[in-house]
């Protein structure tokens, strides 16, 4: 589907919720949770066996590569990879933590995500800088957690 569908869910005490129409005042909110998660399946889709297959090139894809081919329903004239930065390696130390598969593609597919370029080049720019003194990379990080 273009764009691909995205629900949103929490957990309430009892089940599961999926989350149909926000408040008024959440709207902003709920439309920049459902880009992020847009954002993240796009970039799952791109490091799939089926576009891995067309790129020959198992470290693929980088930043930069990403950021070229940001497809027009997820761009709102600002870059949604730097702004959402921090919610990406957010997601890719928890699903590394985790052992998260893909959600796309074939089942069980693991995607590896300390391999991959992305992952390598939000650490070159983003490093982790933790209040007490020293630089921590993110496969330390997600290592040491």
């Amino acid at each position: 589907m273009n764009p691909p569908s995205v629900k949103i869910y929490f957990e309430g005490t009892i089940a599961w919720y999926e989350i149909i129409a926000p408040a008024a005042q959440y709207q902003p909110i709920f439309e920049d949770m459902q880009r992020k998660a847009a954002i993240w399946l796009w970039i799952q889709h791109r490091r799939s066996p089926r576009c891995m297959k067309s790129s020959k090139r198992p470290t693929w894809p980088s930043f930069k590569q990403l950021q070229k081919f940001v497809p027009p329903y997820l761009n709102s004239g600002d870059d949604p990879l730097e702004k959402y930065h921090p919610y990406l390696i957010e997601r890719i130390i928890q699903s590394h933590l985790s052992g998260e598969t893909l959600s796309v593609g074939p089942e069980g597919v693991d995607p590896k995500w300390f391999e991959c370029q992305l992952a390598i080049d939000l650490e070159t720019k983003y490093p982790v800088r933790p209040s007490f003194g020293f630089n921590l990379t993110l496969g330390n990080l997600a290592l040491n957690l």
